[in-house]
């Protein structure tokens, strides 16, 4: 009986497998992640939340008031401020 031997390979060690090169993608913030960013300015701000008041009362014609209006247009300002700040 012959023994056998064991040959080293010809071909060099595969490299371990990384993950893909590709350029790291933006981190996605969500609401409850503080951000350091400046506010709206004030009267930005104000003239967002006059226009969608404006915008909601036109919308809905009758029903709720001015004042149901505008508190609901400054949380969709705030939202969306702080959604792309």
């Amino acid at each position: 009986m012959q023994t056998s031997e064991i040959k080293p390979s010809k071909k060099p060690a595969a490299k371990p497998k990384t993950a893909a090169t590709k350029p790291a993608a933006a981190k996605r913030t969500t609401a409850g992640t503080a951000r350091k960013t400046k506010p709206l300015d004030a009267d930005l701000r104000h003239k967002l939340i006059t226009e969608t008041a404006h915008f909601l009362s036109e919308k809905r014609r009758s029903g709720a008031s001015e004042l149901d209006d505008w508190l609901f247009a400054e949380k969709l300002v705030e939202g969306v401020s702080g959604a792309i700040r």
